[in-house]
């Protein structure tokens, strides 16, 4: 028998109350409205300085000249992949997986293939 109480007596310990409960909600509520002070504060310490709204925010035009080259060639790439997958062609590593695999075939011509055989 009093094992049974020991064990109802701890139960009843690791439920909250109806007022634990309400302790709990409290303290949450209060660290979100906590944070949105803090959020409005730190807007507001900006003296100066308008909130800036980068959906409105324009890059400044560039050309591809003013690039690095290996800045440059990784733009020019992505922007043939891009005009090819528009047009339906293959884009640039598929052009160059298409060769390697005529290369592989090539070099290997007893070898059967199944048609549409993927190569990675």
């Amino acid at each position: 028998m009093a094992i049974l109480s020991v064990y109802e007596e701890d139960q009843q310990n690791q439920q909250p109350s109806s007022s634990k409960k309400e302790i709990i909600l409290a303290e949450k509520e209060a660290e979100a409205k906590k944070s949105e002070e803090e959020e409005k504060q730190h807007k507001e310490n900006k003296p100066g300085y308008p909130e800036i709204d980068t959906q409105k925010a324009e890059p400044q035009p560039s050309k591809l000249s003013d690039l690095d080259s290996e800045t440059r060639s990784a733009v020019e790439k992505t922007m043939f992949d891009q005009t090819q997958k528009q047009k339906g062609l293959p884009t640039s590593d598929e052009i160059k997986q298409g060769q390697l695999k005529k290369q592989f075939m090539a070099q290997n011509p007893n070898t059967k293939f199944p048609p549409g055989a993927q190569f990675m």
